[in-house]
């Protein structure tokens, strides 16, 4: 499954979840204030009024206000809407005198607001933040910049492993973050997918510098091989003639270690510190190279 759809996933699932929460209280509380509304509140405030009724046409006989026919008439009258409003109480039609009850189309009304507004909410922020695959093409858009971070760039490299520049923008990255045996890797990665990256002398004197700061030893022949790719295309190049005189003494080349000094002073002036130390370090390097060859001398005479 991919990241856009497992997004899209726990969104929904969570949005479910949250509806499934809330529903049942929402339910259980319209219902519970229905049932108050039209029974107990409803009844007591019946039950008052009937009384103050009564009291009233008590009071208003006593001081003869009314006749006793008439006071017989209005208190029948009082009886029978009494017996009435009691029993459309007991039947749950007649609501509260103050307040109309929560009907069961009422809690369904409500319980679909507020999905409705949980879905809009959700909406909203899926648009303000931005699709996942908006928000996946933003940060793709930045390792094409050369402005992604490490991690951005690692996660568009999952679904673009052949692309060159990216794994040098890794690499880059990870020097950065003083990484260099992993950006020793990303700058093969980067050699192998594409040819013309394997040709261009700039990254392939990146790469070696990388093998050598990290001293990885497992990688420090191959980093030699491409120094000396990158030094056959810019012969001149101070850097490539630098790195791999480095290479060579890493690997106890010192043919090859010797040959890069002398194209060092070849360029420096007889006056400077390093002109007079280079020339001692060719001394020792001749000594070295004339101790090998008497060694292979000798064993080559073993063998005959």
């Amino acid at each position: 499954m991919t990241d856009r759809a497992i997004l899209y996933a726990i969104e929904f699932v969570m949005l479910a979840v949250a509806i499934a929460a809330l529903m049942p209280t929402i339910l259980r509380a319209g219902k519970r204030s229905g049932e108050s509304l039209g029974t107990n509140d409803a009844r007591a405030t019946l039950e008052a009024a009937l009384r103050s009724e009564k009291s009233r046409l008590d009071d208003e006989l006593t001081r003869g206000a009314i006749s006793k026919t008439l006071y017989e008439s209005l208190l029948a009258d009082l009886r029978t809407r009494a017996l009435e409003e009691t029993r459309a109480l007991d039947s749950g039609e007649v609501p509260s005198l103050d307040q109309e009850p929560v009907t069961k189309s009422m809690r369904f009304k409500l319980a679909a607001g507020v999905t409705s507004l949980m879905v809009l909410l959700s909406a909203a922020c899926y648009g303000f933040l931005g699709a996942p695959e908006i928000m996946r093409l933003t940060e793709d858009q930045k390792v094409l910049q050369g402005t992604a971070s490490a991690e951005a760039i690692e996660t568009y490299l999952k679904d673009n492993a052949r692309d060159g520049r990216a794994w040098v923008l890794l690499a880059h990255r990870r020097i950065d973050a003083e990484d260099f045996k992993g950006a020793g890797a990303a700058y093969r990665e980067a050699m192998r997918v594409e040819k013309k990256i394997a040709s261009d002398p700039d990254i392939l004197l990146e790469y070696g510098a990388a093998v050598l700061t990290a001293n990885d030893e497992e990688f420090l022949g191959d980093a030699k091989a491409a120094l000396l790719k990158a030094q056959s295309i810019e012969p001149d190049n101070p850097k490539a003639i630098e790195l791999v005189g480095m290479a060579a003494f890493a690997t106890q080349d010192w043919v090859l270690a010797k040959r890069q000094l002398e194209r060092m002073l070849e360029g420096m002036s007889p006056d400077r510190a390093e002109y007079i130390r280079f020339e001692q370090t060719i001394r020792v390097l001749d000594e070295r190279i004339k101790a090998n060859e008497a060694r292979a001398a000798a064993k080559s005479q073993k063998t005959q």
